[in-house]
């Protein structure tokens, strides 16, 4: 599980933005040292997501919230559920055939 951070690099956010970016990088390299022997490795960045750690971190929520609505494509925030699915997904035999990515489970807020 990995984030947006390390391509959306913030000010005052160094470490987040190295911790993330090297989530990403070591998805690749698992992926390409142990695809031989079948096993898939990828990371997921998820978006906005409507859970209770939203409450402490962001003090004004409803403008928060609202401008999140505003600009993801899905006018929505994700949930727990939505980023467990991607998950599921990927350990399943439907993505068997997906690795070294980084999945976007965001609403179409980032789209490479």
């Amino acid at each position: 599980m990995a984030g947006t951070d390390a391509l959306f690099p913030l000010a005052n956010k160094a470490h987040v933005v190295a911790a993330k970016h090297g989530m990403h990088g070591l998805a690749k390299a698992v992926a390409v040292e142990c695809g031989p022997d079948g096993v898939t490795a990828n990371s997921i960045a998820p978006g906005w997501l409507d859970t209770d750690r939203n409450a402490a971190w962001y003090p004004d929520l409803a403008a928060t919230y609202e401008h999140v609505r505003a600009t993801v494509p899905l006018r929505t925030l994700g949930t727990a559920e939505d980023v467990a699915n991607a998950c599921l997904y990927l350990a399943s035999d439907m993505g068997k055939f997906v690795t070294g990515h980084l999945l976007h489970v965001n609403g179409g807020e980032f789209m490479v």
